[in-house]
């Protein structure tokens, strides 16, 4: 039996292919998995955020509330806050 080189060359640049894709899909699938879990930490982060948003909006309503009835602490704490450039809006989320 008669191995024919042309055959033989093609086969192995097949083959060279084939493996420099499967490699290529399996970097690609391992990054898909790392950004997966970078989005899924985000989504993590962004809703601890947004729970002391809430948190600080609610405290900042009730000190601005306290100062409109008089409060002279909570007075001062308003004041403070204007001088560095924070306003709380009551009426607005």
């Amino acid at each position: 039996m008669a191995i024919n080189i042309g055959n033989l060359g093609s086969g192995l640049t097949a083959a060279a292919v084939c493996v420099v894709l499967a490699s290529g899909l399996g970097d690609m699938w391992r990054a898909h998995g790392e950004m997966k879990k970078a989005i899924d930490g985000q989504a993590t982060a962004l809703a601890a955020s947004k729970k002391v948003e809430t948190q600080l909006d609610g405290l900042a309503k009730g000190v601005q509330a306290l100062a409109q009835a008089g409060n002279p602490n909570a007075q001062a704490i308003i004041a403070i806050l204007k001088q560095n450039g924070v306003n709380i809006n009551a009426g607005g989320s």
